[in-house]
């Protein structure tokens, strides 16, 4: 199970709910069982003991979620929840990827040329610090729908229009997205102008 946290955030890494048969349940930091201990939580007493990789911001809870606090990009990883019956044989073993992500910054639109003539080119470019994230493109406030004069580079980070019509005229924006947040840059006007 894959879970998308922002920076700085809360994330709830792993849930399952107890069945009455389990005793034991341990939380993990990658896949190897044997190391990476953040905490082994005890049915029975119904106590929560930190492992050796504990941090303080981690919390379990007896329904074997783990609470993450002040979640940082160190945070991304591998976290395994092991449960244990009350004959020490090991029920489950859960795995959940946490992918944490930085909250994304303002892109800056740059135009080739900002009049351009009828039958003419013009290249729009989406400028962002981040590589991982999508690009999505705006006209006058309304996603925009693509033509056949138009084409986006496989980063859909460049928007190629070629030839230019009349139509064309108008604000572009470009919107930058990860699963966490969205930005719109400030818009940048073509004018279109009979050749």
């Amino acid at each position: 199970k894959d879970i998308e946290v922002k920076r700085d955030g809360y994330a709830l890494c792993a849930s399952l709910q107890w069945v009455h048969s389990l005793a034991k349940a341990s939380l993990h930091r990658g896949l190897k069982i044997t190391e990476n201990v953040i905490a082994i939580y005890d049915l029975k007493q119904d106590f929560s003991a930190p492992g050796p990789i504990h941090s303080g911001r981690e919390t379990v809870y007896r329904n074997g979620s783990l609470l993450l606090r002040n979640v940082t990009m160190k945070d991304t990883g591998r976290y395994t929840l092991r449960t244990i019956n009350r004959h020490g044989d090991i029920v489950s073993t859960t795995i959940m990827n946490l992918h944490v992500h930085k909250h994304v910054m303002q892109p800056f639109l740059e135009i080739s040329d900002a009049t351009v003539a009828v039958e003419k080119s013009v290249s729009l470019i989406c400028i962002s610090p981040h590589d991982d994230n999508s690009f999505h493109w705006l006209f006058n406030n309304q996603s925009l729908q693509l033509t056949d004069r138009m084409t986006l580079t496989v980063t859909k980070r460049v928007l190629r229009i070629d030839p230019v019509r009349i139509e064309d005229a108008g604000d572009y924006q470009c919107e930058v997205s990860n699963p966490v947040s969205s930005k719109t840059s400030l818009p940048v006007r073509l004018a279109v102008v009979k050749g």
